[in-house]
């Protein structure tokens, strides 16, 4: 369960007098802001956060910067002017949260603003005379605006992009606001405009010690997380037993008297984290649920993106699912944590980026020395290896990063879609090539945040990527990240008095791979008629003759398409959802 709204720009007060008592029927949200140019519905009037004296508002959860921030109720007189005046680009400077927010300017135009975090959600479409945005698909379809045809070039684009969203959907017409952008109107066109960009907090006070980074980073993430559970009275937090849930959890114990923690493991020793969760929860005094997978539970033709304008997720989720309503009473006052997103906001790489950030930052000094030692430890790259690829890197013609593409059963057809672009790769002239792969990583998962699960009756927070933080971990170097040869190491140094050393200092980790291939196992002939028979083959966006051939040889294959498959069912199911039908397989 997410903020649910439904808002719509530049009606005229005659066309929209008896429209939002037929909308709140249609709906089930209420009409909690009516005015001639903007109405906005809603689930709970708490989401709504008006601005004083004008038709502005936020709509979700809006924080204060503070070292102990406080969750705004409303914005007084004073701060409205300077939200008005800047176009909203105050909003993201003096305030964090997971927001969408509808902030009129001076020349008396509206701004729409998605928080960079991708906490809230916005979808939009243009119906004449209307802007129509929303928080889910569903809004949009019961409301009437909206009749959902599925987009097949840009479905393609879907799975060759490999994480990166742009800001058309897979459904003809809607549109998504990406997060740290504003969108302005201008009668039936619009422009989306960045707001909020990495690379502004890269680089600054890049000479601080390690004791001030580790202190900095630890109150900023002590105070987030301590800012989003103060909202919720009952608190589930997914644990993996690596670092990043670790971290979280520490932060949690130490801000809420009433968190549980839940672990999910396989069968297999490969994918059983078990040992570090109860480590972990012993630890910290809190208790802990413990649940298996198991490939009976999961049916991964039911899709777990259905309500998304875009296939996302995956059936593994099937069973955290069905856990966290078992565990969590419905409603607002509950919420499900997790720990996604560590990995990317606290620069887990172990390129050798890193090294040349330093020497284009500090020339060739000795400590240019430490870094490679730092690089071989964690990599187990030798010196030449680490050296080698650095000068590589030196020698191509950018330090941008180039986004990868994911070919692997498409047709190609398909390479006729649209390239990757996304403004946040587009490299400043002092930007560092370290930094970029930072950035990357940030941009994969910012854009897959969205719950997978629509039928989840609490609310899912990600507190590692709040706004706060993730400007926290950019104002750190790349190479401070990979100190003393440890990954993430200003977070570990964070919170070394906080967790056990068994977290504290493990190097590897498991995780649930084995369950996608042994989910795929178990389902084999359902997954073949599934996928071979399917809308993916009948549109020509999957290559039928590699997929039957991969089918195939699964058990004997030496490469993993477990994942790839298990996305691509996922795929399947969402377009036999909005197309509303299984087609008739082509002849050959």
């Amino acid at each position: 369960m997410a903020t649910r709204y439904l808002a719509i720009v530049s009606a005229t007060a005659d066309e929209w007098a008896l429209v939002p008592k037929a909308l709140e029927a249609l709906t089930g949200l209420t009409a909690s802001h009516v005015s001639s140019s903007l109405t906005v519905f809603v689930e709970y009037d708490r989401d709504i956060i008006k601005m004083e004296g004008t038709d502005g508002l936020a709509i979700g959860t809006v924080f204060s910067r503070e070292d102990r921030p406080k969750r705004i109720s409303k914005f007084g007189a004073a701060q409205t002017a300077r939200l008005v005046r800047s176009s909203g680009r105050a909003l993201m400077k003096e305030y964090w949260g997971g927001y969408v927010a509808f902030v009129p300017s001076e020349d008396g135009n509206i701004s729409i603003i998605r928080d960079p975090s991708a906490q809230a959600a916005c979808y939009y479409l243009f119906k004449h005379p209307f802007w129509v945005f929303a928080s889910d698909v569903e809004a949009l379809i019961s409301s009437g605006f909206f009749e959902p045809i599925v987009d097949w070039r840009a479905l393609a684009h879907q799975l060759r992009s490999a994480g990166i969203k742009s800001t058309r959907t897979a459904l003809t017409g809607l549109f998504e606001l990406l997060p740290g952008f504003a969108l302005s109107l201008q009668s039936d066109k619009s422009e989306s405009h960045p707001y909020w960009s990495p690379w502004d907090h890269v680089g600054k006070r890049m000479n601080r010690k390690a004791g001030e980074i580790r202190a900095e980073l630890k109150d900023t993430i002590s105070g987030a997380i301590g800012a989003w559970a103060g909202q919720y009275a009952n608190i589930l937090l997914g644990i993996s037993g690596g670092l990043d849930s670790s971290v979280v959890a520490a932060a949690l114990a130490a801000r809420h008297s009433s968190v549980t923690f839940m672990t999910m493991a396989t069968r297999t020793p490969d994918g059983d984290e078990r040992v570090y969760a109860r480590v972990l929860a012993h630890s910290l005094g809190i208790p802990l649920i413990e649940k298996i997978y198991e490939p009976s539970e999961v049916d991964f033709l039911r899709g777990v993106s259905l309500h998304l304008p875009r296939p996302m997720g995956g059936a593994m989720s099937q069973v955290s699912t069905q856990v966290v309503k078992g565990v969590l009473p419905d409603g607002r006052d509950s919420a499900y944590f997790t720990g996604r997103g560590g990995d990317n906001v606290f620069c887990y790489s172990q390129s050798a980026t890193p090294l040349l950030d330093r020497i284009y930052t500090e020339g060739l000094t000795p400590a240019v020395l430490t870094t490679i030692r730092d690089i071989c430890d964690l990599s187990g790259a030798s010196v030449w290896d680490v050296v080698a690829m650095a000068l590589r890197r030196h020698r191509a013609r950018s330090n941008a990063y180039s986004w990868r593409r994911n070919n692997r059963f498409l047709t190609e057809a398909t390479a006729t879609t649209p390239l990757f672009d996304h403004p946040w790769l587009d490299l400043p002239d002092s930007g560092l090539p370290g930094k970029a792969v930072h950035i990357a990583m940030l941009l994969r998962i910012i854009d897959n945040l969205e719950p997978s699960a629509r039928n989840l009756t609490v609310d899912e927070i990600t507190p590692l990527v709040s706004q706060p933080i993730v400007e926290a971990a950019l104002a750190i170097p790349t190479w401070e990240w990979l100190r003393g040869g440890r990954n993430r190491s200003p977070v570990r140094d964070a919170y070394s008095d906080d967790l056990p050393r068994e977290i504290l200092y493990r190097k590897g980790k498991a995780g649930p791979d084995t369950f996608a291939t042994d989910l795929l196992a178990a389902n084999m002939t359902a997954v073949r008629e599934h996928l071979l028979d399917g809308c993916l083959c009948y549109e020509g966006l999957v290559d039928r003759t590699a997929l039957e051939l991969s089918l195939g040889e699964f058990f004997h294959s030496k490469t993993n398409d477990a994942p790839r498959l298990l996305q691509l069912a996922e795929a399947e199911s969402w377009a036999r959802h909005w197309t509303r039908k299984v087609p008739v397989r082509k002849s050959a």
